[in-house]
């Protein structure tokens, strides 16, 4: 039987869109060195046995923490950061996104994110198409979220925001919007009830790495962002 979202009277979010109408490309240019690094790997297929290495979250944080008890498909909210996949599926991951093919024809911007890659599809990125939709990783991911979940739409499977140091992130409101002023990604809405955020790069001596949560009080609950050796936050 499929949970059923409890309806809990609260005031309706103010859900602000992106600005950006049409699809645009991104002006400034990544790293030429990520680019080569990436490219340098020998691409093969998803298989669980070489690139699925699971290891449940430490914490699971519930609706009630953030203050949303009742609402959603399931009780639960975010995790801790959990080891997901083995570092030969983070650079098989990474060769897709940033072949010439993903670059030149999936390459976005917009005013909430500078540069992501996104609507790689099965015929760009196969590896990480199959790997979301693999059995064993949904199990997985469901487990963390505590209901049974499934891949949404094919287009959003694998959306990737980059960000590197060159000076520019989102554009958001410095005043309002964070303790520090420094987000990759400005405030939003997710569409889905659940996103596995995975981490594609090395974080040492990176800077953040959190994912803030604003809670209906106004409250902002930050949660500790994965690292490529543990891979994985659920939200």
């Amino acid at each position: 039987m499929a949970p059923a979202a409890i309806d809990v009277p609260t005031t309706p979010p103010r859900v602000v869109g992106p600005a950006t109408k049409k699809a645009t490309r991104p002006t400034n240019q990544l790293p030429q060195s990520m680019i080569d690094e990436a490219r340098m790997v020998r691409k093969e297929a998803f298989d669980p046995k070489v690139h699925l290495n699971y290891d449940p979250p430490r914490r699971i944080y519930t609706m009630k923490e953030i203050g949303l008890e009742g609402h959603g498909i399931s009780p639960n909210a975010a995790s801790e950061p959990f080891s997901l996949f083995t570092e030969e599926a983070i650079m098989q991951m990474r060769a897709e996104i940033f072949s010439e093919e993903a670059l030149k024809g999936c390459q976005y911007t917009s005013n909430f994110i500078k540069n992501m890659v996104r609507g790689m599809g099965p015929a760009l990125a196969p590896f990480i198409y199959d790997a979301w939709n693999h059995p064993e990783v949904v199990a997985k991911i469901s487990e963390v979220a505590g209901v049974d979940l499934i891949p949404s739409i094919d287009f959003e499977i694998g959306n990737v925001n980059i960000s590197f140091g060159d000076g520019t992130t989102a554009t958001w409101n410095r005043t309002t919007d964070s303790e520090d002023g420094t987000s990759a990604v400005a405030w939003h809405y997710d569409s889905f009830p659940f996103v596995c955020v995975t981490m594609l790069s090395d974080c040492n001596g990176m800077v953040g790495g959190e994912t803030a949560l604003r809670r209906p009080d106004g409250h902002i609950m930050k949660v500790r962002g994965p690292a490529m050796v543990c891979p994985a936050d659920l939200f």
